[in-house]
Parts: structure tokens; C-alpha cells; sequence
């Protein structure tokens, strides 16, 4: 059965119920989309490395601070714990107050018995536009790759590499953590950067894509017979998550299963398909990996052309990629691919 857990005060802003009807059913489809992850075996965005054995709800009394979820996960590393604070509206602008309040919490998170590169901060929200938030994802890409703080703040620091609004960022995130009592160095500024998440889901859309995820997803848990009730299992994992949410609790996958099946679901048997994505994300980093990013060993950032696929992406779902030869493009294409790479699989076509 489901693990409750009674709660005599639930953290403040941490309920879904407590945020009005709107942001209870859209946090309650944010947990379903991870439930179905859970379900299906399928990779869950921020933890495309890992498959998912439980998720949490409401886990300030177990110590953690992002506590809206917690997802854990294993994958060929080891353990994965990824805590998530939805947060509806957030701007990660130097004025908002929201993302002071977050990033308070992201410098009390202490790490476990899950090493910190493997600890992961998320921030879930509403998408906004990519032409503004790709610069701040940019920031969390450049801060995950960098070798050292130095490199990374010599980096942002570069006339011409980065862009103001990321520099106004790091400059945000940076006042906020050490406001949360974070020592003022650059080391302790870059690990925390560096295990930071923003997701991003559209669920208040008119045509979202997550939700067509979800139901993606449905359709592969449900037994060929059931098919067709993909929306009703969506709407089920929708309630338990708001239900769950109000009080807290955890699940795992055998008793989502029987909760399911109580309900009357019936569900397809175990499909592995571990193997199957382990070749793929390595042809995908195979592929990646032969894109130079450098010219006589200085590397263009090219913000401009990877401002242009941002602004694309606003109207378009598909963008393809033009230009002479030499310009640039597939350097453009291996940017915006390991830009989502913590946050979901990638294939190579």
C-alpha cells in the first residue's frame, strides 16, 4: 500500500492543495508524469540516467529541502536522489522574490548518503519563453561541464562568451546562496550551480506536450485490452499525487501497481528496456563528441545563432538547421543537445 505519513504542519509552500485548485492540478499532473516514469521504467526528466524505484512527497521531515518531490533512482553509477520544488511562476530574475525563497532552501540542502554529483536540485515550472530562461540553462550546462570553478567563472566572466543575462544570473544565484549562508567563494558557489535543475513543463499550454507525454506513457503501462483508458489512468495518478501531496507519503513501484490494480487497471507486464537505451545514449554521445567546439582552440559561443533556435522554438516543435559550410551548425546542434542532457535522454538519428 501506499506509505502515509501524518504531518502536524506542512512546510510553507510546500502543499499542492494549499496553492489554490489550479496549482494543485498542475502539480498533481507533474507527479503523475513521475509516478508514470516509476511505472513504466521510462526515464523522468532531470534523471535521464537513472531509473526511478520511488517517489516522494512532502519530504521536509525527512531532511530534505526541495521537498515537493523526491525521486530515487539507480542507474550505472549508483543512486540518484533528485529533490524538486514547482514553483508556478518564477522568473530567476535579480527581483524575484520566488527564486530568493528557492535558493534559501537550495543552500540549507545538505547531501546523504548519495554522493553530490549524484544529489540533484530542481526547480520545476512553468515554461516560460527559451529566450530567456536558454540563457540560465546555459549557465547549469557550462557550470556541469566546467572542470574546475575557475574555468567555469573564467568563463562567464569572458567579454563576448557569455551573455549578460547569464552573468546576471550567477550574480542572482550567487546573492541568494550566500544570503542562505552559503560561504562567498567560487567553489562553493559552482557545486552547488552545477547540481542545480530547471525543468520546465507546459502543462498550462493549450496543446501541452507533457501531458501528451503522460498519456504516451499511460498507453505503454496499460495492458493491450486497456489501452483505452490511458486518460482515465492519467487522471487517477493525477488524484494520488494531489492526495499523496496533502499529507505526504512515498511509493514505489509495487505499491503503485496494486493501488492500480485495485482500481481496476489492467497493466502490462515488465518491459526492460535498459539495454536498448544504454546503446542509444552511447551512439548519442559518440555522435556528440565528434562535433569540435573550438576553432584553433578558441571556442565561439555563437549566441546569437543559438538565440535564433530559442526564438524558434517558440512557434515551431521541429527547427532545422541551415547555413554554409563552416559556419557553425552542428556545433549549434551539440549545444542545445547537451543543454537537455541532464534533464532527459538524447538520440541520435
Amino acid at each position: 500500500m501506499v506509505e502515509q505519513e501524518s504531518r502536524s504542519e506542512i512546510a510553507r509552500g510546500s502543499s499542492p492543495a494549499s496553492r489554490g485548485p489550479a496549482g494543485a492540478y498542475i502539480e498533481g499532473e507533474l507527479g503523475a508524469l513521475y509516478l508514470l516514469a516509476l511505472l513504466t521504467g521510462n526515464r523522468a526528466p532531470g534523471l535521464p540516467d537513472a531509473r526511478v524505484v520511488s517517489v516522494r512527497f512532502q519530504g521536509t521531515e525527512q531532511g530534505f529541502k526541495l521537498d515537493d518531490l523526491i525521486v530515487s533512482g539507480v542507474g550505472s553509477a549508483g543512486d540518484f536522489i533528485l529533490e524538486i520544488q514547482s514553483k508556478r511562476d518564477i522568473t530567476f530574475s535579480p527581483g524575484d522574490s520566488v527564486y530568493q525563497d528557492v535558493a534559501s532552501q537550495i543552500a540549507l540542502s545538505t547531501v546523504g548518503s548519495v554522493p553530490e554529483d549524484r544529489h540533484l536540485l530542481g526547480i520545476a515550472t512553468q515554461r516560460t519563453s527559451r529566450k530567456i530562461s536558454g540563457a540560465y540553462q546555459d549557465v547549469l550546462k557550462w557550470a556541469r561541464t566546467a572542470d574546475s570553478a575557475t574555468a567555469f567563472f573564467n568563463r562567464i566572466d569572458a567579454k563576448g562568451v557569455a551573455s549578460k543575462d547569464m552573468r546576471d544570473f550567477v550574480a542572482t544565484t550567487r546573492k541568494h546562496l550566500i544570503a542562505g549562508g552559503i560561504a562567498d567563494n567560487d567553489q562553493a558557489i559552482w557545486l552547488l550551480l552545477r547540481r542545480m535543475l530547471i525543468l520546465e513543463f507546459d502543462f498550462e499550454a493549450m496543446a501541452p506536450i507533457a501531458r501528451a507525454h503522460g498519456l504516451a506513457l499511460a498507453r505503454v503501462a496499460l495492458a493491450d485490452e486497456d489501452v483505452a483508458r490511458a486518460e482515465a489512468l492519467w487522471s487517477r495518478l493525477t488524484d494520488l499525487s494531489i492526495k499523496t501531496g496533502t499529507t505526504g507519503g512515498k511509493i514505489d513501484r509495487d505499491s503503485l501497481r496494486a493501488d492500480l490494480a485495485e482500481a481496476g487497471f489492467r497493466l502490462a507486464g515488465d518491459r526492460d528496456y535498459g539495454l536498448a537505451r544504454a546503446k542509444l545514449a552511447e551512439l548519442a554521445r559518440n555522435t556528440l563528441a565528434h562535433i569540435g567546439t573550438s576553432v584553433a582552440g578558441v571556442t565561439l559561443p555563437r549566441l546569437e545563432a543559438v538565440a535564433a533556435v530559442d526564438d524558434s522554438s517558440e512557434a515551431h516543435r521541429f527547427i532545422e538547421i541551415r547555413g554554409d559550410s563552416g559556419v557553425g551548425k552542428s556545433w549549434v546542434l551539440r549545444h542545445v543537445a547537451e543543454r537537455v542532457a541532464r534533464q532527459a535522454p538524447i538520440i541520435r538519428a
